[in-house]
């Protein structure tokens, strides 16, 4: 099952001393597992929709530090 290939890919990754990452997560289900199997780094329109590269650039010029918080 799709659960048994996430569960080896982020355990190999761990055991590699990596910091893995699910992309592509849409659901709390889908984060809650996550977390469950120690897969504590994602991205995915559950945090947000995406956005244009200029929207992207604008957004970063107008941050007066610069960095993101």
């Amino acid at each position: 099952s799709s659960s048994s290939i996430v569960d080896a890919v982020v355990s190999l990754a761990i055991s590699l001393g990596k910091l893995p990452l699910a992309k592509g997560i849409e659901t709390q289900e889908q984060l809650d597992y996550l977390a469950k199997i120690r897969c504590n780094r994602a991205q995915g329109i559950l945090f947000g929709q995406p956005i244009s590269g200029e929207s992207m650039l604008s957004l970063i010029r107008s941050r007066k530090t610069g960095t993101f918080e």
